[in-house]
C-alpha cells in the first residue's frame, strides 16, 4: 500500500558489531519477508511473528494511547497472498517486552513504573488487552475468519500449534512481558480472553550473561531449582485460568514465550556449549511439569 511503500526507512543502527539494547531504524521489506518465510518453508519450520504494539502510541495521555494497526494489517494482507507465508505463519504475537521504553512503558505499571505517567496498572493492562483485541480483529478480517464465540468456556477452545493447519489464520499470542505478576495476568486474560490463544511471558533464570560473575556455576546448579521453576509455572497457569474463568471464556495455554538462560543475548562462550544443557534440560522438564504449553528458546539462526 502507498502509505507503507512511501514511508522513509532510516538506516539500522548502531552498526555491527557495537552491542546495544536500543536498536533503531531498519525496515522489513517484502523481499526480506519472502526470504524469511521461504527459508521456514524449506526447513519445515513454523513462523511465530511479533508485531509492533507501540506503533502510533504516545505516553502523553490515555486518550492518545491507541495502537495503529495499519502496518500490521498491510503485512498480514501481503502474507495472506503468498504461498510460503500461508505454509509457515502459524502465530502472531502482540508486542515484545513492553515496559522498557516509551511509548510502551504504560504496560505493567505496577512494576514501579518507568514512564507510567500516573496511570494505574489496571488502566495500562486494559490498553494492552484492547490492542490484542484489535490484532485479533485484523487477523479475522484478513483471513475472513469468523469471530470466536464467547460467554462460555465450552463455546470456544483456544487454538494451539498442534491443531493449526497451513493456510489457516495464525493463532494470537500475548502479552510477551518480561515477568509474570499474577494479578496482572488474571486481569489481562479476563479482558483479552475472547481473542487470546496463548498467554506468553519471558523468563531468564540465570540472570545476566555479562557483568555478574558466576554464570557457569549458575548453569551447573540450575537443576536444584527445578521444583521452584515448576511451581512458578504452575502459578502462572492458575492465574491465567482464573482470568479466563472470570470472563466465562476459553482458557488460553501459557507459553514460555522466550528464554535463553542468560539475558542480553547469552554468553559467547557458554550459551552454545555442552555445559549449557545442564540448565536447559532441567528447565524444560520443570516447565512441562508446571503446565507450560510451549517453550521458545532464544537462539541464533
Amino acid at each position: 500500500p502507498p502509505h507503507v511503500r512511501d514511508t522513509p526507512c532510516p538506516p539500522f543502527r548502531p552498526a555491527a558489531p557495537k552491542p546495544s539494547a536500543h536498536f533503531l531504524g531498519g525496515c522489513l521489506t517484502p523481499a526480506a519477508w519472502d526470504a524469511l518465510t521461504s527459508l521456514c518453508a524449506r526447513a519445515g519450520a513454523l513462523l511465530l511473528f511479533s508485531v509492533n504494539s507501540a506503533f502510533g502510541r504516545s505516553n502523553t495521555s490515555l486518550a492518545a494511547n491507541t495502537w495503529d494497526p495499519s502496518q500490521t494489517r498491510s503485512l498480514l494482507a501481503y502474507a495472506r497472498r503468498h504461498p510460503s507465508s500461508l505454509r509457515t505463519l502459524a502465530a502472531v504475537e502482540y508486542g515484545n517486552e513492553p515496559g522498557h521504553e516509551a511509548p510502551s512503558s504504560w504496560f505493567f505499571c505496577d512494576s514501579g513504573g518507568d514512564g507510567c505517567a500516573g496511570w494505574t496498572w489496571e488502566e495500562s493492562i486494559a490498553l494492552q488487552a484492547q490492542g490484542l483485541g484489535q490484532l485479533a480483529g485484523v487477523v479475522r478480517s484478513v483471513w475472513g475468519a469468523p469471530a470466536r464465540p464467547g460467554g462460555s468456556a465450552r463455546a470456544a477452545k483456544a487454538r494451539d500449534l498442534s491443531t493449526w493447519t497451513p493456510g489457516a489464520a495464525p493463532i494470537i499470542l500475548g502479552p510477551a512481558h518480561t515477568w509474570l505478576h499474577a494479578p496482572s495476568a488474571r486481569l489481562y486474560t479476563r479482558l483479552a480472553a475472547d481473542a487470546l490463544d496463548a498467554f506468553t511471558f519471558h523468563w531468564y533464570p540465570l540472570g545476566p550473561a555479562y557483568g555478574h560473575a558466576g554464570l557457569e556455576k549458575r548453569i551447573l546448579t540450575a537443576g536444584g531449582n527445578a521444583r521452584a521453576y515448576s511451581s512458578d509455572m504452575a502459578s502462572a497457569v492458575e492465574a491465567v485460568s482464573q482470568g479466563a474463568r472470570a470472563a466465562g471464556a476459553h482458557t488460553p495455554r501459557v507459553w514460555m514465550g522466550e528464554s535463553g538462560g542468560a539475558y542480553n543475548s547469552g554468553h559467547e562462550v557458554l550459551s552454545g556449549s555442552f555445559v549449557d544443557g545442564f540448565w536447559f534440560a532441567p528447565w524444560l522438564g520443570a516447565l512441562a511439569r508446571g503446565g507450560a504449553g510451549a517453550v521458545c528458546r532464544q537462539s541464533l539462526l
